[in-house]
């Protein structure tokens, strides 16, 4: 970016204000979700076609599209990075200061080397994957606000009210009790409504005119900005002996993490950590690259990079059962990980079902064969019918979930719980309630829930990586079942004998 010129925009009649990377100081302009690389609007160069360099605030739509429209911007070309196989060349161009790698990372547990020179079998083979949308219903939206006692408050579309709560602070330099994010209904999000969109802009837009703002993107807008599914490289070998056992993984990842960092890091540890899950393989090289380029940002999605290695090593172990003639579902149940059984990075795992399910499949996959079979040929084509399994761990991977709850107790007798992961869609507020009424002995009918509120409740994490019932509701029934002692002791006191709830 050579210049942006905003002069004649700001004259147009119902402008209240412009604001662009100028209007923020240097130690503020940078955020992100891990790594603090990406600027609220790009001041010296673009990374990405979408990423944004003005905000307009205007009296209606209308007038501030018309407006956007005279925003000049002088831009010198440079040489974009479009892949990460070009990323990695010696002479490709430096995307940030240092360097295009995000991520780098690899594990190994046996001899894969010999197990695959003794092996009956070996599958070999290059599986790629594109870049995908979330695609829930609702495009990111918020109404940001100064509130009576002079709060700057921002209703809004997200996962993660406390992530966004401290990105508002620093961006605005507000302290944190002068900020307050509310979340509103979502519309669906799946890890795409975790990382900033339109609420720093909203928020400096509104200490700029005093005034509340909405941004509502539109669907075009999201599909053209907003973070991706990664995109994937996977050079994937297998080897086997002739009865079927994988004796070896050897599994080498190229990632796209797009412009900025994002959740890369976190997506490449989970992607080595879940390498050769659900099986039971003794043998495992497993590496992953994750590089910049100019491409969208590649964020959080449902996960996180596991089903992509699922789609590889699904794919293998089907080549392996038909070159052994084994069964599909046989197969699988001769390498599942059980009970007991330790994982390549050295974690004993608990209560595996992978067997149950492949026994409980089992009769209905054999009887849709069967029925499949006999059905003709239709313009040279056949339907079929296939299975695949997936390890997936819930939460974090390798790291603290940390999680709270806070039980108050109102005049008129409500119980009001107050868990730190927002509902996005799933109903987990209810599924919160119902915990609480049981650990606490209390009706549901006088359970209240609050959460998305960030100076309600504590940060208990974004609800994500389907952690919100295990970890979120393990503290509040903690929380239910400290009330009731606490509770059942004051009554006992004041009573002078025991007396239940």
């Amino acid at each position: 970016i050579l210049s942006v010129n905003i002069e004649a925009a700001s004259r147009v009649p119902g402008v209240h204000c412009i604001i662009t990377a100028e209007d923020i100081p240097e130690d503020r302009l940078y955020i992100g979700s891990l790594v603090k690389d990406t600027p609220v609007f790009a001041r010296d160069v673009v990374r990405h076609v979408g990423e944004p360099i003005a905000s307009i605030a205007a009296d209606t739509l209308e007038i501030a599209r018309r407006a956007a429209t005279l925003v000049k911007v002088d831009y010198e070309p440079l040489v974009p990075v479009l892949s990460p196989k070009e990323a990695l060349k010696v002479d490709a161009p430096l995307l940030h200061p240092g360097g295009n790698l995000i991520a780098d990372l690899d594990n190994s547990v046996g001899n894969t080397e010999t197990a695959f020179e003794n092996a009956d079998i070996v599958v070999e083979d290059t599986f790629t994957t594109e870049p995908i949308e979330h695609s829930y219903l609702e495009a990111q939206g918020g109404l940001s606000f100064i509130d009576t006692d002079g709060v700057l408050t921002i209703l809004d579309s997200t996962q993660y009210p406390h992530y966004h709560h401290k990105q508002i602070a620093e961006v605005t330099g507000l302290p944190l009790d002068r900020v307050r994010v509310i979340q509103t209904v979502v519309g669906g999000a799946f890890g795409g409504k975790i990382d900033n969109t339109i609420e720093c802009a909203i928020c400096l837009m509104t200490l700029k005119t005093g005034l509340p703002v909405k941004i509502q993107l539109e669907n075009e807008e999201v599909f053209s900005t907003t973070t991706k599914r990664h995109a994937m490289t996977i050079r994937h070998r297998l080897a086997a002996n002739s009865d079927g056992r994988i004796t070896a993984l050897d599994m080498d990842i190229l990632a796209d993490g797009g412009a900025y960092s994002s959740y890369s890091l976190i997506v490449a540890g989970r992607c080595i950590v879940h390498a050769a899950l659900p099986y039971d393989i003794p043998n495992v090289r497993a590496r992953i690259r994750t590089t910049f380029t100019n491409n969208l940002t590649a964020g959080a999605m449902r996960s996180f990079g596991i089903v992509k290695l699922a789609f590889a090593t699904e794919s293998q172990i089907d080549k392996l059962a038909h070159g052994l003639g084994i069964s599909p579902i046989e197969i699988r149940r001769r390498n599942a990980m059980e009970t007991g059984k330790k994982t390549v990075t050295g974690q004993k795992l608990k209560n595996v079902g992978l067997i149950k399910t492949l026994d409980a499949i089992e009769p209905i996959y054999e009887e849709r064969c069967r029925a499949l079979a006999s059905e003709p040929v239709k313009d040279g084509m056949r339907r079929g019918v296939g299975v695949a399994s997936l390890g997936y761990g819930i939460g974090y991977s390798g790291v603290g979930n940390p999680s709270t709850a806070r039980i108050e107790v109102t005049v008129d007798g409500l119980i009001i719980a107050n868990c730190g992961t927002p509902d996005i869609g799933p109903g987990s507020d209810t599924v919160l309630a119902q915990i609480v009424a049981v650990s606490a002995s209390i009706s549901m009918g006088r359970i209240r829930v609050v959460s998305g509120d960030s100076t309600k409740t504590d940060d208990s994490g974004p609800t994500s990586a389907s952690r919100t019932t295990y970890f979120s509701g393990n503290a509040a029934a903690l929380a239910g079942q400290d009330f009731k002692e606490q509770f059942t002791a004051q009554v006992a006191e004041k009573l002078g004998h025991p007396h239940s709830i």
